[in-house]
């Protein structure tokens, strides 16, 4: 850190009942869109692909490219990540690259980190979590936009029948 303080990624004691706690607290349903922020040595990964089931996917935002090779070199990561459904990626751009090829499932988004990342990364994840927030902001107006539309168009061919003689009713 900048203060010359040391933060451990993971437990140096018990580095999978960490994962395992931290796990528990993360809640995954059928179809969702898990951002996890931070990669560590892959212990929180693994522990949450226990969680994961067919049509969720996972992508992964590791900000250092060294924690990121460290890793891929662990057996424990290696095997959460060649899971088809877990994409690793190093930052914005990378993941909005690799999302906009799997179509929008913003609706079913769950965003979570590891814990120590916050810390350890505080400017590259607020920088996350105002993209995601901002995405998040441009789909509802989209979405509401739509649904106004149709509202007007409704409201306008309703106006329309109002002349129209529909055989006595």
């Amino acid at each position: 850190l900048a203060d010359g303080k040391s933060i451990y990624i993971n437990s140096v004691y018990d580095p999978v009942r960490e994962a395992e706690r931290w796990a528990a607290q993360v809640e995954v349903k059928p179809s969702d869109l898990v951002i996890l922020f931070g990669l560590g040595l892959g212990y929180h990964l693994k522990e949450l692909m226990k969680k994961i089931t067919p049509g969720v996917q996972v992508f992964v935002i590791e900000p250092s490219p060294y924690v990121m090779r460290l890793a891929r070199e662990q057996e424990i990561c290696r095997q959460a990540l060649s899971h088809p459904d877990v994409f690793l990626v190093e930052n914005w751009t990378a993941f909005k690259a690799v999302y906009q090829d799997y179509g929008s499932r913003w609706r079913n988004l769950r965003f979570t980190k590891i814990p120590c990342y916050t810390r350890m990364y505080p400017e590259d994840y607020q920088e996350i979590i105002k993209r995601v927030s901002r995405e998040l902001n441009s789909l509802l107006v989209d979405r509401c936009t739509v649904l106004k539309s149709c509202l007007l168009y409704t409201s306008d061919a309703a106006d329309e029948l109002d002349g129209v003689d529909l055989g006595g009713r």
